[in-house]
Parts: structure tokens; sequence; C-alpha cells
């Protein structure tokens, strides 16, 4: 199943946002963009007990910067 989701990952051009790692488990932040345009983020939660869950968030969300 891993593997088929990592294949889904490269051949759709997602983009590694972030890892977070702590105790065992890991969340990882994937986008895809148009333009500066988030149009999906995948989000992958995985535990040291093998458990894990995906959450598909679809949209067009702008990042905003603010400089100060």
């Amino acid at each position: 199943m891993l593997d088929d989701y990592s294949q889904y990952l490269h051949d759709n051009r997602y983009e590694d946002w972030a890892t977070i790692k702590h105790d065992g488990d890991n969340i990882n932040i994937r986008v895809k963009q148009d333009g500066d345009v988030i149009k999906n983020m995948l989000i992958t939660l995985g535990s040291r007990t093998d458990d894990l869950v995906f959450v598909d968030v679809k949209g067009n969300f702008t990042l905003m910067i603010s400089q100060k």
C-alpha cells in the first residue's frame, strides 16, 4: 500500500513541505500547487504502532506572507 501511495505522489507531482517527527510518530505534509495556488494538501499521520491516517484537503489556497 505504501509503495502505491509513494508512486501516486510522484506521478501527481506532490511536493514535500514538512516532516514532523516526535516519539516515533511522523506527520508528513505534501502539496500540489498550480503557481502560487495550493490545489491539494495531503497529510499523512503515522504512528509507532504502524497505524496510518491519510487526510486529503482540496481547495484553492494561497500563501499570505507579511513583511514587517
